[in-house]
């Protein structure tokens, strides 16, 4: 502790900031994926979908806020009750889910996964684009990652134990943070820095891996480099 004081619950672990009452799974998925960052996501994508004149939902039936936080239900939902294909949750046969169904269409889900956006880009040039790329390569999404982190460490104090990990999202697409470990479950995947709580588990910060283009300062060891990051 930088003043020298110890704090006055070392061992504290738990939720704060949030109403009293709140008890709801649904609540605390409204206090991590809040209001306004679905709307940026409906707003963005309208944008591009209206700029890319395609027509899926473009005029007639916009992508609101609601839906946007539909959608990433479903992916958790989906993330615990898996399927060998996604399709399958709106199929006639065995494999059908009744409540994916109500919840969303499949052509509405399959859109909005195709033309989901957080960042307008219509304006940019490949050149343009190629220079954020260089640059960073999450610019598309760095301050919503920023900002899920920020809410993460917003609603849990964490307690006197941490620990500092990386965590591998499976991903085979193209992408220059991508890396291969031929050790790991998921082999090919993207890269992401976490700060967890030891007792609970709970992720409370983390960054994305940017591979080569990882920026850090000069002399900084890259194992130091996450923990001061994350810490600081």
């Amino acid at each position: 502790v930088q003043s020298g004081v110890p704090p006055t619950n070392q061992t504290y672990a738990g939720s704060v900031n949030i109403p009293d009452g709140t008890t709801d799974p649904g609540h605390f998925f409204d206090l991590l994926l809040d209001g306004p960052t679905c709307q940026r996501f409906a707003d963005q994508t309208n944008l591009y979908v209206r700029a890319q004149e395609i027509p899926a939902w473009s005029v007639s039936n916009p992508l609101s806020a609601d839906e946007v936080k539909r959608f990433f239900g479903l992916h958790f939902y989906m993330g615990i009750n898996q399927k060998p294909d996604r399709n399958l949750y709106w199929s006639k046969g065995i494999y059908g889910d009744l409540y994916v169904k109500q919840v969303m269409s499949r052509d509405r889900f399959m859109a909005i996964q195709a033309h989901l956006h957080w960042t307008d880009t219509s304006g940019l040039s490949q050149a343009d684009r190629k220079a954020k790329n260089k640059e960073d390569s999450f610019w598309t999404v760095r301050t919503f990652l920023d900002t899920l982190a920020l809410n993460f460490s917003r609603y849990f104090e964490c307690g006197r134990y941490l620990d500092i990990d990386e965590m591998t999202i499976p991903f085979k697409g193209r992408h220059s943070a991508r890396v291969y470990n031929p050790n790991k479950p998921n082999k090919w995947g993207l890269k992401a820095f976490c700060l967890n709580d030891a007792a609970t588990g709970y992720l409370t910060n983390f960054f994305m891996y940017l591979g080569k283009d990882e920026q850090r300062p000069a002399g900084m060891p890259a194992t130091l480099w996450p923990v001061i990051k994350l810490t600081e």
